[in-house]
């Protein structure tokens, strides 16, 4: 028949992510990326379509299996985070720790908001961690909870740096391009984030290990 079978698409998105930095930086088992590859959703993002949006809730992580998107905070370019990159782990990471306090989820997002644009700059396929099931899986998986902590570390560092820098002494650098407004991010008419974007279908290229590039 036409199509890969689940098992077989299970496998290529475990092959996927088992490449990326936040499951090669430490020790991490097959089985545990696996987890993982069955809770992410894939996600086809137009050249133009907006990933996130400053301001907007928090709730999902991104890893970006192929294309690429850039990172923006008014109008300035903040970096390009391509193939192996992921982006949105900030926010998570907090309403994460928020969830575990009793905070609930709605709560939690609010008081976790993206801090810059997300937009595609061509057609670029991801992978989206939603909040609700990542919690569980970073509880079982240590090593894992670990790289995230000191990926989002090291972006909050970078982030203020590269603010610091361009956006100090009344110039900036390179501007983002402008896009129309086209966010892919779900409304607040829309919850349910299953109900944003196009499906995609998982990709079996590899995915070359990253630093952990990622914005909120």
């Amino acid at each position: 028949g036409r199509g890969l079978s689940q098992s077989d698409e299970l496998a290529m998105t475990t092959q996927l992510l088992s490449k990326f930095y936040l499951f090669t930086a430490r020790p991490v088992d097959i089985s545990c990326v696996k987890m993982f590859a069955r809770a992410v959703k894939p996600r086809t993002i137009a050249k133009g379509d907006y990933v996130t949006r400053k301001g907007d809730p928090g709730g999902t992580m991104y890893f970006v299996c192929e294309g690429t998107c850039a990172a923006c905070i008014a109008g300035e370019h903040l970096e390009m985070l391509t193939k192996g990159h992921c982006f949105g782990e900030i926010a998570l990471l907090n309403m994460v720790k928020s969830m575990a306090k009793g905070v609930s989820r709605a709560v939690a997002s609010t008081e976790n908001t993206r801090t810059a644009d997300i937009v595609a700059v061509e057609d670029s396929k991801l992978f989206e961690l939603d909040v609700d099931v990542a919690k569980g899986l970073l509880r079982i998986s240590p090593n894992v909870l670990m790289t995230l902590e000191d990926t989002v570390k090291r972006r909050n560092l970078s982030v203020q740096q590269k603010i610091n820098k361009d956006f100090s002494g009344g110039h900036g650098g390179p501007r983002c391009a402008s896009y129309p407004e086209r966010p892919f991010e779900r409304s607040s008419t829309d919850p349910d984030p299953s109900k944003s974007g196009r499906a995609a279908s998982a990709q079996s290229s590899s995915v070359a290990s990253s630093s952990g590039s990622s914005f909120t």
